[in-house]
């Protein structure tokens, strides 16, 4: 059965003060994949909790 997503909601914290002035983007480089990571299984967990509060109604 495939599941339809009509509405993803994402939300993020930028800090613009921590990146200084070379344009340097924290998240991108070096250990930056936790991050990326952490930020996916977020919304993974938030699409499921959706989904079931939805079959539940």
């Amino acid at each position: 059965m495939p599941v339809v997503i009509n509405e993803l909601v994402i939300r993020a914290v930028v800090d613009t003060g921590a990146g200084g002035g070379n344009g340097a983007r924290p998240g991108v480089q070096g250990e930056g994949g936790s991050d990326k990571e952490s930020i996916i299984a977020e919304c993974i967990d938030q699409v499921l909790q959706i989904l079931e509060q939805k079959r539940e109604r």
